[in-house]
């Protein structure tokens, strides 16, 4: 099917232009300010900011009730404008990644959103040969559990950093419950001089879940440019936002509290003003070749 999206108002790496887009066989075929085709098919949205759907970050997939799954999904995700999740599975020994991710996998088989897979770790077992292993899995992105700031300095970061080459993970810091406010600061202000200084590719805060990510975060995973921008040659996914959420700045429909009015995932519609519809088994892995790429 052949249509356009005309008179849109596109927020798209962080700034908004006038532009109407062609859909040629649910993929984006082209994206200009306008289309002088007589007989195509059209859908204004002149009253709506046209942006690419969110990816976030979540810890707290139900794992056995199938209708709890659904319910969570569509509490935090598919009603808030999201159409793909970072799932970490939680390893507690390299031994068990194998068996883990396996698990995690089948874990997802019926989300109805995509899924990029990540890993969760204490910092005590993050090893030179978890690197390899994650780099040779493609895991582009590594929670690192960390509850005092002697865990991070007692590392051989020169060692993991060439284990983590030529793939390079990025490492994410996921700080332990109950640490006093100034522990958590001063496991931050270490984190972020040790891995700078060693140049290996680090997020410099804590990531937080069920809130959109941020397209300069997602570039260093590696999903931008498969998430995050509206491309051509790309899916048909999308948010359309009412111009009134636009109050002081582009990206302030980035915030937790603003809903879309309509989200499309892979040119299905999936939310129309609190209308969802649950596609089990709709998403799809997403494979990430190199983090970091686009930085």
């Amino acid at each position: 099917m052949t249509y356009v999206i005309s008179n849109a108002t596109l927020l798209q790496k962080g700034e908004l232009k006038d532009a109407s887009v062609l859909i040629k066989e649910n993929k984006i075929a082209a994206i200009r300010e306008a289309f002088n085709f007589e007989n195509a098919l059209r859908m204004d949205v002149s009253s709506f900011i046209l942006a690419p759907t969110f990816t976030m970050l979540d810890f707290s997939l139900p794992a056995t009730d199938f209708f709890a799954f659904k319910q969570y999904m569509i509490d935090h995700f598919l009603s808030k404008g999201c159409t793909t999740i970072l799932s970490p599975c939680e390893i507690t020994h390299e031994r068990d990644l194998d068996t883990s991710l396996k698990r995690h996998r089948m874990s997802l088989l019926s989300c109805p959103i995509d899924y990029c897979m990540a890993i969760k770790v204490p910092i005590r077992n993050l090893s030179p040969s978890l690197m390899r292993k994650c780099s040779r899995y493609k895991i582009p992105l590594i929670l690192v559990e960390i509850s005092n700031v002697q865990e991070i300095k007692s590392l051989p970061w020169g060692w993991i950093k060439d284990a983590m080459f030529p793939y390079n993970p990025v490492l994410v810091p996921f700080l332990s419950t109950g640490l006093a406010k100034k522990e958590q600061q001063s496991i931050i202000k270490n984190w972020q001089i040790i891995l700078k200084n060693e140049k290996i590719p680090h997020i410099p805060q804590e990531m937080m879940e069920k809130t959109p990510i941020l397209p300069s975060t997602l570039k260093k995973i590696g999903i931008y440019p498969k998430r995050g921008i509206l491309a051509i040659g790309g899916e048909v996914s999308y948010n359309l936002f009412p111009k009134s959420s636009l109050i002081d700045r582009p990206d302030s429909i980035y915030y937790d509290i603003l809903r879309p009015s309509v989200t499309v995932y892979r040119d299905q519609l999936v939310y129309v003003n609190d209308d969802v519809s649950f596609f089990p088994g709709m998403g799809r892995e997403v494979k990430i070749n190199r983090p970091g790429f686009f930085v």
